[in-house]
C-alpha cells in the first residue's frame, strides 16, 4: 500500500520568535498537502546557530543523560519535514531502496525474520539540498552533544528507511558488536496523518523492564544511545518512512 502524500501548509508568523515552516527549495505545492498540527521552531537567528549551541538542544541532552533516550516533536520546520518525505517518497516509487541487513563486513546478512525494513543511503559527497539542511541541523546537534557530555563525535552516516506493510525490525541495540563507533542514534519520522491504528511504533525498553512506544508521526525526533537502549520496530499497516542516522566517533570504548 502506497503512503497519501499530505504534509502541512508551508506557513510563516512575522514578527515572533518563532516560525512556521519558512520556505526552502522545491518544496511542493500547497494543493499538494492537507494541514495538520504544526510544529514550532525556535529561531536562534540568522542560520539558527546564534548563542550556545547546547541552549538550543537543552531539553534532548537532559532525556538522554537521565535515561539514555530523548524524543521531541520540534527538531524541524514541518516544511523541511515535508520535503524529506516527498525525496524519499520518489526515491522509494523509483525502486532505489535496497533490503537492510545485520552486521557489517563479512558478517553482513540480509535476515528478513530479523529486520524487513528497505533502505537508500545519503552520499554524503554529493547531498541534495533538502540533505544538506538536515546535515546542518545535525551537525549543530553533534556540537551541542560534544560541548555538554564530551562525547567527541566527529561524523554522521544517515540513510532514508522504509518499512511496509507487515514489516518489523525485532528487539536490538544499534552498536555492532565488532565496532564501537555508534553513539548516538537519530531518527526523524516522515509519516504525515499517522495514527493509532497505523501502528509501526518505536519500543523501546528501560533499565527496569518497561516499555514507551513512540508514534512515527511526521516531524518526530528520537536521540537514542546507540550502545545500551534496546528497542524494535512494530509492524506498520502502511508503507512508514524516516530518516535513520547514527553519531559516530572513532574507535574506543565511552561512557555518558
Amino acid at each position: 500500500m502506497s503512503p497519501s502524500v499530505s504534509c502541512p501548509s508551508c506557513h510563516k508568523q512575522k514578527g515572533s520568535l518563532f516560525i512556521i515552516a519558512p520556505p526552502v527549495k522545491r518544496i511542493a505545492p500547497h494543493k499538494r498537502f492537507r494541514t495538520m498540527r504544526y510544529n514550532t521552531w525556535p529561531m536562534w537567528g540568522k542560520g539558527s546557530a546564534t548563542g550556545r549551541s547546547e541552549d538550543r538542544f537543552s531539553l534532548l541532552v537532559h532525556h538522554l543523560i537521565e535515561r539514555g533516550w530523548a524524543v521531541t516533536e520540534s527538531f524541524l520546520p514541518p516544511a523541511i519535514v515535508c520535503e524529506l518525505f516527498a525525496e524519499a517518497y520518489d526515491l522509494w516509487r523509483q525502486g532505489r531502496f535496497r533490503p537492510a541487513g545485520i552486521g557489517r563486513g563479512a558478517h553482513y546478512h540480509v535476515r528478513s525474520e530479523i529486520r524487513g525494513d528497505m533502505i537508500f543511503w545519503w552520499d554524503e559527497e554529493t547531498p541534495t539540498p533538502i540533505q544538506h539542511i538536515y546535515r546542518a541541523e545535525i551537525e549543530r546537534l553533534r556540537l551541542a552533544l560534544n560541548e555538554t557530555l564530551f562525547l567527541s563525535l566527529v561524523e554522521f552516516e544517515v540513510h532514508y528507511a522504509v518499512f511496509p506493510p507487515g514489516a518489523f525490525y525485532q528487539r536490538h541495540r544499534d552498536r555492532f558488536r565488532t565496532a564501537d563507533e555508534r553513539m548516538i542514534s537519530c531518527i526523524l519520522y516522515l509519516n504525515p496523518v499517522w495514527s493509532d491504528e497505523d501502528g509501526g511504533a518505536l519500543r523501546i525498553y528501560d533499565s527496569q523492564g518497561t516499555t514507551s512506544d513512540i508514534l512515527p508521526r511526521a516531524g518526530t525526533f528520537v536521540l537514542l544511545r546507540s550502545d545500551t537502549v534496546e528497542h524494535e520496530v512494530l509492524p506498520p499497516r502502511r508503507s512508514r518512512f524516516s530518516v535513520t542516522g547514527w553519531l559516530r566517533r572513532r574507535p574506543r570504548g565511552f561512557r555518558i
